[in-house]
Protein backbone atom coordinates (compact mmCIF):
# COMPACT_ATOMS: atom_id res chain seq x y z
CA UNK A 1 0.00 0.00 0.00
CA UNK A 2 1.41 3.41 -1.01
CA UNK A 3 1.71 6.33 1.39
CA UNK A 4 -1.01 8.20 -0.51
CA UNK A 5 -3.44 5.28 -0.28
CA UNK A 6 -2.66 4.89 3.44
CA UNK A 7 -3.30 8.62 4.02
CA UNK A 8 -6.62 8.43 2.16
CA UNK A 9 -7.67 5.47 4.32
CA UNK A 10 -6.75 7.35 7.47
CA UNK A 11 -8.72 10.43 6.32
CA UNK A 12 -11.71 8.22 5.55
CA UNK A 13 -11.49 6.61 8.97
CA UNK A 14 -11.31 10.02 10.66
CA UNK A 15 -14.32 11.27 8.71
CA UNK A 16 -16.25 8.12 9.61
CA UNK A 17 -15.35 8.59 13.29
CA UNK A 18 -16.35 12.25 13.22
CA UNK A 19 -19.63 11.33 11.52
CA UNK A 20 -20.32 8.64 14.12
CA UNK A 21 -19.50 11.06 16.93
CA UNK A 22 -21.84 13.66 15.44
CA UNK A 23 -24.60 11.09 15.09
CA UNK A 24 -24.08 10.07 18.71
CA UNK A 25 -24.33 13.73 19.82
CA UNK A 26 -27.58 14.12 17.85
CA UNK A 27 -28.96 10.92 19.39
CA UNK A 28 -28.10 12.16 22.91
CA UNK A 29 -29.82 15.46 22.25
CA UNK A 30 -32.88 13.68 20.82
CA UNK A 31 -33.01 11.38 23.84
CA UNK A 32 -32.79 14.34 26.20
CA UNK A 33 -35.58 16.12 24.34
CA UNK A 34 -37.62 12.93 24.42
CA UNK A 35 -37.05 12.49 28.15
CA UNK A 36 -38.04 16.11 28.82
CA UNK A 37 -41.15 15.66 26.69
CA UNK A 38 -42.11 12.44 28.46
CA UNK A 39 -41.56 14.08 31.85
CA UNK A 40 -43.76 17.03 30.83
CA UNK A 41 -46.48 14.68 29.53
CA UNK A 42 -46.34 12.65 32.74
CA UNK A 43 -46.76 15.81 34.83
CA UNK A 44 -49.66 16.94 32.64
CA UNK A 45 -51.28 13.49 32.97
CA UNK A 46 -50.85 13.54 36.76
CA UNK A 47 -52.40 17.01 36.94
CA UNK A 48 -55.34 15.92 34.78
CA UNK A 49 -55.91 12.84 36.94
CA UNK A 50 -55.79 14.99 40.09
CA UNK A 51 -58.20 17.46 38.50
CA UNK A 52 -60.64 14.68 37.55
CA UNK A 53 -60.48 13.15 41.01
CA UNK A 54 -61.17 16.55 42.54
CA UNK A 55 -64.08 17.06 40.13
CA UNK A 56 -65.47 13.61 40.96
CA UNK A 57 -65.29 14.35 44.68
CA UNK A 58 -67.06 17.65 44.06
CA UNK A 59 -69.84 15.94 42.08
CA UNK A 60 -70.26 13.31 44.80
CA UNK A 61 -70.49 16.08 47.37
CA UNK A 62 -72.93 17.98 45.17
CA UNK A 63 -75.16 14.93 44.66
CA UNK A 64 -75.25 14.03 48.37
CA UNK A 65 -78.66 15.23 49.59
CA UNK A 66 -78.70 17.97 52.18
CA UNK A 67 -79.48 16.53 55.60
CA UNK A 68 -78.20 13.02 54.82
CA UNK A 69 -78.15 11.04 58.06
CA UNK A 70 -74.91 10.56 59.92
CA UNK A 71 -73.79 6.98 60.47
CA UNK A 72 -74.47 7.24 64.21
CA UNK A 73 -78.09 8.17 63.50
CA UNK A 74 -78.70 4.89 61.65
CA UNK A 75 -79.19 1.41 63.00
CA UNK A 76 -75.90 -0.44 63.28
CA UNK A 77 -75.25 -2.34 60.07
CA UNK A 78 -77.60 -0.24 57.94
CA UNK A 79 -76.53 2.26 55.27
CA UNK A 80 -78.87 4.87 53.82
CA UNK A 81 -78.51 5.48 50.05
CA UNK A 82 -81.31 7.86 49.04
CA UNK A 83 -84.98 8.74 49.49
CA UNK A 84 -87.47 9.33 46.69
CA UNK A 85 -90.45 11.56 47.39
CA UNK A 86 -91.82 12.08 43.90
CA UNK A 87 -91.01 12.83 40.29
CA UNK A 88 -91.85 16.53 39.91
CA UNK A 89 -92.67 19.75 41.73
CA UNK A 90 -96.45 19.54 41.48
CA UNK A 91 -98.50 18.19 44.36
CA UNK A 92 -99.90 15.34 42.26
CA UNK A 93 -96.32 14.32 41.40
CA UNK A 94 -95.45 13.54 45.01
CA UNK A 95 -95.78 10.06 46.47
CA UNK A 96 -98.77 9.71 48.75
CA UNK A 97 -98.94 6.72 51.06
CA UNK A 98 -97.12 4.12 48.92
CA UNK A 99 -97.91 0.60 50.10
CA UNK A 100 -95.84 -1.55 47.77
CA UNK A 101 -92.53 -1.44 45.95
CA UNK A 102 -90.78 -3.77 43.49
CA UNK A 103 -87.53 -3.74 41.54
CA UNK A 104 -87.39 -4.76 37.87
CA UNK A 105 -84.59 -6.91 36.40
CA UNK A 106 -83.02 -3.76 34.89
CA UNK A 107 -82.91 -2.07 38.30
CA UNK A 108 -85.93 0.21 37.81
CA UNK A 109 -87.70 0.90 41.11
CA UNK A 110 -91.50 0.79 40.85
CA UNK A 111 -93.83 2.05 43.56
CA UNK A 112 -97.62 2.11 43.78
CA UNK A 113 -99.80 5.16 44.27
CA UNK A 114 -103.14 3.47 44.98
CA UNK A 115 -105.07 6.64 45.77
CA UNK A 116 -104.21 7.99 42.31
CA UNK A 117 -104.74 4.60 40.63
CA UNK A 118 -101.20 4.32 39.24
CA UNK A 119 -97.66 2.95 39.47
CA UNK A 120 -94.55 5.10 39.09
CA UNK A 121 -91.22 3.85 37.81
CA UNK A 122 -87.89 5.38 38.84
CA UNK A 123 -84.40 4.76 37.51
CA UNK A 124 -81.86 3.39 40.01
CA UNK A 125 -80.53 6.94 40.53
CA UNK A 126 -84.00 8.10 41.61
CA UNK A 127 -84.91 9.95 38.41
CA UNK A 128 -88.34 9.49 36.85
CA UNK A 129 -88.78 6.74 34.25
CA UNK A 130 -92.41 5.89 33.49
CA UNK A 131 -96.02 5.81 34.65
CA UNK A 132 -98.60 3.03 34.53
CA UNK A 133 -101.98 4.66 34.56
CA UNK A 134 -105.24 4.07 32.68
CA UNK A 135 -107.30 6.86 34.17
CA UNK A 136 -109.03 7.60 37.50
CA UNK A 137 -110.81 4.61 39.00
CA UNK A 138 -109.59 2.11 36.42
CA UNK A 139 -107.70 0.08 38.98
CA UNK A 140 -106.66 0.13 42.63
CA UNK A 141 -103.09 -1.26 42.63
CA UNK A 142 -103.06 -2.68 46.16
CA UNK A 143 -99.87 -4.63 45.47
CA UNK A 144 -97.72 -5.75 42.54
CA UNK A 145 -94.62 -7.68 41.54
CA UNK A 146 -92.37 -7.87 38.48
CA UNK A 147 -91.45 -11.05 36.60
CA UNK A 148 -88.02 -11.98 35.26
CA UNK A 149 -89.06 -10.75 31.79
CA UNK A 150 -90.11 -7.34 33.15
CA UNK A 151 -93.90 -7.75 33.05
CA UNK A 152 -95.74 -6.15 35.98
CA UNK A 153 -98.42 -8.20 37.80
CA UNK A 154 -100.85 -5.97 39.68
CA UNK A 155 -103.26 -7.05 42.41
CA UNK A 156 -106.24 -4.80 41.64
CA UNK A 157 -108.15 -4.95 44.91
CA UNK A 158 -111.01 -2.75 43.67
CA UNK A 159 -111.83 -4.76 40.54
CA UNK A 160 -110.78 -8.06 42.18
CA UNK A 161 -108.45 -8.89 39.33
CA UNK A 162 -104.83 -9.64 38.57
CA UNK A 163 -103.71 -7.36 35.74
CA UNK A 164 -100.52 -7.80 33.72
CA UNK A 165 -98.87 -4.71 32.22
CA UNK A 166 -95.70 -3.97 30.33
CA UNK A 167 -93.40 -1.26 31.62
CA UNK A 168 -94.66 1.07 28.86
CA UNK A 169 -98.27 1.02 30.13
CA UNK A 170 -99.69 -1.65 27.83
CA UNK A 171 -102.14 -4.05 29.49
CA UNK A 172 -101.49 -7.59 28.28
CA UNK A 173 -104.14 -9.62 30.10
CA UNK A 174 -106.13 -9.96 33.33
CA UNK A 175 -108.08 -12.53 35.29
CA UNK A 176 -110.44 -12.61 38.26
CA UNK A 177 -109.07 -13.11 41.79
CA UNK A 178 -111.13 -12.53 44.93
CA UNK A 179 -109.94 -9.57 47.06
CA UNK A 180 -106.21 -9.87 46.22
CA UNK A 181 -103.99 -8.23 48.85
CA UNK A 182 -100.55 -9.37 47.65
CA UNK A 183 -98.88 -10.97 44.63
CA UNK A 184 -95.47 -12.50 43.87
CA UNK A 185 -94.10 -13.89 40.61
CA UNK A 186 -91.29 -16.38 40.01
CA UNK A 187 -90.74 -18.36 36.83
CA UNK A 188 -94.10 -19.57 35.53
CA UNK A 189 -95.94 -19.25 38.85
CA UNK A 190 -97.97 -16.34 40.22
CA UNK A 191 -98.80 -16.56 43.94
CA UNK A 192 -101.62 -14.34 45.16
CA UNK A 193 -102.35 -13.62 48.80
CA UNK A 194 -106.02 -12.98 49.59
CA UNK A 195 -107.90 -12.14 52.75
CA UNK A 196 -108.53 -15.80 53.57
CA UNK A 197 -106.28 -17.95 51.40
CA UNK A 198 -103.28 -18.41 49.13
CA UNK A 199 -103.85 -19.01 45.43
CA UNK A 200 -101.32 -20.18 42.81
CA UNK A 201 -101.80 -19.44 39.09
CA UNK A 202 -99.64 -19.82 36.03
CA UNK A 203 -98.63 -16.62 34.27
CA UNK A 204 -101.66 -16.83 31.97
CA UNK A 205 -104.10 -16.93 34.89
CA UNK A 206 -104.85 -20.65 34.98
CA UNK A 207 -105.62 -21.83 38.53
CA UNK A 208 -103.01 -24.31 39.77
CA UNK A 209 -103.61 -24.60 43.53
CA UNK A 210 -105.31 -22.86 46.45
CA UNK A 211 -105.56 -23.42 50.17
CA UNK A 212 -106.65 -21.78 53.43
CA UNK A 213 -109.64 -20.39 55.25
CA UNK A 214 -109.93 -17.30 57.43
CA UNK A 215 -109.17 -17.75 61.12
CA UNK A 216 -106.45 -18.12 63.76
CA UNK A 217 -105.79 -21.85 63.60
CA UNK A 218 -102.40 -23.13 62.44
CA UNK A 219 -103.66 -23.85 58.93
CA UNK A 220 -105.74 -20.66 58.63
CA UNK A 221 -104.84 -17.10 57.64
CA UNK A 222 -106.19 -13.62 58.25
CA UNK A 223 -105.16 -11.23 55.44
CA UNK A 224 -102.03 -12.20 53.55
CA UNK A 225 -100.12 -8.94 53.10
CA UNK A 226 -96.71 -10.32 52.19
CA UNK A 227 -95.61 -13.06 49.77
CA UNK A 228 -92.16 -14.16 48.58
CA UNK A 229 -91.13 -17.19 46.53
CA UNK A 230 -87.80 -18.87 47.25
CA UNK A 231 -85.49 -20.42 44.64
CA UNK A 232 -86.65 -23.88 45.82
CA UNK A 233 -90.28 -22.75 45.23
CA UNK A 234 -90.97 -22.38 48.95
CA UNK A 235 -93.80 -19.85 49.39
CA UNK A 236 -93.36 -17.50 52.34
CA UNK A 237 -96.33 -15.45 53.53
CA UNK A 238 -97.12 -12.81 56.13
CA UNK A 239 -100.22 -13.94 58.00
CA UNK A 240 -100.61 -10.31 58.90
CA UNK A 241 -103.55 -10.06 61.26
CA UNK A 242 -102.41 -13.19 63.09
CA UNK A 243 -98.97 -11.60 63.75
CA UNK A 244 -97.02 -14.50 62.27
CA UNK A 245 -95.31 -15.74 59.13
CA UNK A 246 -95.49 -19.12 57.39
CA UNK A 247 -93.73 -21.22 54.78
CA UNK A 248 -95.47 -23.58 52.33
CA UNK A 249 -94.44 -25.83 49.51
CA UNK A 250 -95.82 -24.92 46.09
CA UNK A 251 -98.58 -27.53 46.50
CA UNK A 252 -99.73 -25.99 49.81
CA UNK A 253 -98.00 -28.24 52.35
CA UNK A 254 -97.22 -26.23 55.49
CA UNK A 255 -93.49 -26.28 56.37
CA UNK A 256 -93.40 -24.08 59.45
CA UNK A 257 -95.24 -21.35 61.36
CA UNK A 258 -93.56 -18.72 63.48
CA UNK A 259 -94.44 -17.84 66.15
CA UNK A 260 -96.18 -21.16 66.78
CA UNK A 261 -99.26 -21.67 68.93
CA UNK A 262 -96.94 -22.93 71.70
CA UNK A 263 -94.87 -19.72 71.45
CA UNK A 264 -97.95 -17.54 71.81
CA UNK A 265 -99.20 -19.63 74.77
CA UNK A 266 -95.84 -19.43 76.56
CA UNK A 267 -95.62 -15.67 76.07
CA UNK A 268 -99.18 -15.26 77.37
CA UNK A 269 -98.36 -17.34 80.46
CA UNK A 270 -95.21 -15.26 81.05
CA UNK A 271 -97.24 -12.06 80.80
CA UNK A 272 -99.76 -13.43 83.28
CA UNK A 273 -96.90 -14.04 85.71
CA UNK A 274 -95.84 -10.44 85.46
CA UNK A 275 -93.03 -10.93 83.01
CA UNK A 276 -92.56 -8.48 80.16
CA UNK A 277 -94.81 -9.56 77.27
CA UNK A 278 -92.91 -10.75 74.22
CA UNK A 279 -94.19 -10.14 70.72
CA UNK A 280 -91.91 -10.81 67.77
CA UNK A 281 -94.23 -9.36 65.12
CA UNK A 282 -97.15 -6.99 65.34
CA UNK A 283 -98.39 -6.91 61.75
CA UNK A 284 -95.74 -8.38 59.40
CA UNK A 285 -96.30 -7.26 55.81
CA UNK A 286 -94.08 -7.06 52.70
CA UNK A 287 -91.19 -9.50 52.31
CA UNK A 288 -88.36 -10.42 49.95
CA UNK A 289 -85.27 -12.64 49.76
CA UNK A 290 -81.72 -11.29 49.50
CA UNK A 291 -78.62 -12.69 47.78
CA UNK A 292 -77.64 -14.53 50.97
CA UNK A 293 -80.95 -16.43 50.88
CA UNK A 294 -82.33 -14.67 53.96
CA UNK A 295 -85.98 -13.74 54.26
CA UNK A 296 -86.28 -9.98 54.88
CA UNK A 297 -89.56 -8.32 55.83
CA UNK A 298 -90.99 -5.13 57.30
CA UNK A 299 -93.37 -4.66 60.20
CA UNK A 300 -95.20 -1.30 60.10
CA UNK A 301 -95.93 -1.18 63.83
CA UNK A 302 -92.36 -2.13 64.75
CA UNK A 303 -91.00 0.47 62.27
CA UNK A 304 -88.31 -2.02 61.34
CA UNK A 305 -86.69 -4.15 58.69
CA UNK A 306 -86.46 -7.71 60.03
CA UNK A 307 -84.07 -10.42 58.86
CA UNK A 308 -85.54 -13.90 59.23
CA UNK A 309 -84.10 -17.41 59.07
CA UNK A 310 -85.88 -18.95 56.05
CA UNK A 311 -85.80 -22.42 57.63
CA UNK A 312 -87.49 -21.51 60.93
CA UNK A 313 -88.99 -18.03 60.63
CA UNK A 314 -87.09 -16.76 63.65
CA UNK A 315 -85.85 -13.18 63.56
CA UNK A 316 -82.05 -12.92 63.55
CA UNK A 317 -81.56 -9.15 63.17
CA UNK A 318 -83.59 -5.93 63.00
CA UNK A 319 -82.85 -2.50 61.56
CA UNK A 320 -84.60 0.84 61.85
CA UNK A 321 -86.50 3.06 64.25
CA UNK A 322 -89.48 5.37 64.08
CA UNK A 323 -88.88 8.83 62.66
CA UNK A 324 -89.22 11.24 59.77
CA UNK A 325 -85.53 11.70 59.02
CA UNK A 326 -83.84 9.76 56.24
CA UNK A 327 -82.91 6.33 57.53
CA UNK A 328 -85.94 6.25 59.86
CA UNK A 329 -89.32 4.66 59.12
CA UNK A 330 -92.95 5.48 59.72
CA UNK A 331 -95.20 2.44 59.14
CA UNK A 332 -93.20 0.80 56.33
CA UNK A 333 -95.35 -1.71 54.46
CA UNK A 334 -93.23 -3.21 51.67
CA UNK A 335 -89.65 -4.09 50.80
CA UNK A 336 -87.87 -5.24 47.61
CA UNK A 337 -84.30 -6.31 46.90
CA UNK A 338 -81.99 -5.43 43.99
CA UNK A 339 -79.53 -8.30 43.65
CA UNK A 340 -77.36 -6.43 41.12
CA UNK A 341 -76.78 -3.38 43.33
CA UNK A 342 -77.23 -5.16 46.66
CA UNK A 343 -79.70 -2.69 48.11
CA UNK A 344 -83.28 -2.68 49.37
CA UNK A 345 -86.17 -0.39 48.47
CA UNK A 346 -88.61 0.24 51.32
CA UNK A 347 -92.10 1.72 50.94
CA UNK A 348 -91.99 4.13 53.89
CA UNK A 349 -95.74 4.65 53.83
CA UNK A 350 -96.50 7.33 56.42
CA UNK A 351 -93.45 9.35 55.33
CA UNK A 352 -94.76 9.35 51.74
CA UNK A 353 -91.52 8.12 50.25
CA UNK A 354 -89.42 5.18 49.15
CA UNK A 355 -86.05 4.75 50.84
CA UNK A 356 -83.07 2.89 49.40
CA UNK A 357 -80.94 1.27 52.10
CA UNK A 358 -78.29 -1.41 52.45
CA UNK A 359 -77.93 -3.85 55.33
CA UNK A 360 -75.01 -6.02 56.32
CA UNK A 361 -74.83 -9.68 55.35
CA UNK A 362 -77.13 -9.41 52.34
CA UNK A 363 -74.76 -11.41 50.15
CA UNK A 364 -73.87 -8.92 47.42
CA UNK A 365 -70.48 -9.51 45.78
CA UNK A 366 -67.83 -6.97 44.67
CA UNK A 367 -69.57 -6.42 41.33
CA UNK A 368 -72.55 -4.95 43.17
CA UNK A 369 -70.30 -2.12 44.35
CA UNK A 370 -69.33 -1.39 40.74
CA UNK A 371 -73.02 -1.42 39.77
CA UNK A 372 -73.82 1.08 42.53
CA UNK A 373 -71.00 3.37 41.42
CA UNK A 374 -72.42 3.33 37.89
CA UNK A 375 -75.65 4.88 39.18
CA UNK A 376 -75.87 8.65 38.77
CA UNK A 377 -73.55 11.27 37.30
CA UNK A 378 -70.36 10.17 39.03
CA UNK A 379 -69.60 7.61 36.34
CA UNK A 380 -69.57 10.41 33.74
CA UNK A 381 -66.60 11.99 35.51
CA UNK A 382 -64.73 8.70 35.35
CA UNK A 383 -64.91 8.50 31.55
CA UNK A 384 -62.14 11.08 30.91
CA UNK A 385 -60.00 9.42 33.58
CA UNK A 386 -60.47 6.03 31.94
CA UNK A 387 -59.65 7.51 28.52
CA UNK A 388 -56.50 9.14 29.93
CA UNK A 389 -55.39 5.86 31.47
CA UNK A 390 -56.01 4.06 28.18
CA UNK A 391 -54.06 6.74 26.31
CA UNK A 392 -51.18 6.47 28.79
CA UNK A 393 -51.13 2.69 28.40
CA UNK A 394 -51.09 2.94 24.59
CA UNK A 395 -48.30 5.55 24.72
CA UNK A 396 -46.23 3.33 27.03
CA UNK A 397 -46.70 0.35 24.72
CA UNK A 398 -45.68 2.44 21.71
CA UNK A 399 -42.54 3.69 23.51
CA UNK A 400 -41.63 0.14 24.40
CA UNK A 401 -42.12 -0.99 20.82
CA UNK A 402 -40.04 1.95 19.54
CA UNK A 403 -37.28 1.15 22.02
CA UNK A 404 -37.19 -2.48 20.91
CA UNK A 405 -37.08 -1.39 17.27
CA UNK A 406 -34.20 1.02 17.98
CA UNK A 407 -32.31 -1.71 19.82
CA UNK A 408 -32.84 -4.04 16.88
CA UNK A 409 -31.55 -1.37 14.45
CA UNK A 410 -28.52 -0.69 16.67
CA UNK A 411 -27.75 -4.38 16.72
CA UNK A 412 -28.03 -4.58 12.94
CA UNK A 413 -25.74 -1.55 12.49
CA UNK A 414 -23.22 -3.05 14.91
CA UNK A 415 -23.26 -6.31 12.98
CA UNK A 416 -22.78 -4.47 9.68
CA UNK A 417 -19.91 -2.46 11.21
CA UNK A 418 -18.26 -5.67 12.39
CA UNK A 419 -18.58 -7.17 8.92
CA UNK A 420 -17.14 -4.02 7.33
CA UNK A 421 -14.20 -4.06 9.77
CA UNK A 422 -13.54 -7.71 9.01
CA UNK A 423 -13.70 -7.00 5.28
CA UNK A 424 -11.27 -4.07 5.60
CA UNK A 425 -8.90 -6.25 7.62
CA UNK A 426 -9.04 -8.93 4.97
CA UNK A 427 -8.31 -6.39 2.23
CA UNK A 428 -5.34 -5.04 4.21
CA UNK A 429 -3.95 -8.53 4.69
CA UNK A 430 -4.38 -9.19 0.97
CA UNK A 431 -2.49 -6.01 0.10
CA UNK A 432 0.36 -6.97 2.46
CA UNK A 433 0.64 -10.42 0.89
CA UNK A 434 0.76 -8.87 -2.59
CA UNK A 435 3.42 -6.36 -1.59
CA UNK A 436 5.51 -9.12 -0.05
Amino acid sequence: MTDETRADAIDESLKHAESAAEAERRDRKARKRGNRLRTALALILALLVLLLLTLSAFVVRLMTPVGSPDAEELSEGMEWVRSMYGWGKKENQQLYGPTDVAIAPDGAIWVNDPQRFQLIGFNPDGSYRALIHKGPGYMVPQAFDISEDGDIYIADFGAQKIRVFTADNQELRSWDSSLPTEVAVRGDRVVVGQRDRVVVYDTQGKLIQEWGTRGKARDQVDIVRGVAIGPDETIYISDTQNSRIKAFSMDGKLKWVYPSEQDFKKWADDAAKGKKPKRVFQIPTGMTLDAAGRLVLVDPFEFKIMVVDPKTGKVTKTYGDYGEKDGKFAYPTSIAYDRTRDWFAVADTANNRVQIVRIEGSGGGPLSGVARMAVGPVWVCSIPLILLLIAAFIAAMRRRAAKRSAQAEDGSEEANSTLETASDSADTDSVKVSSD
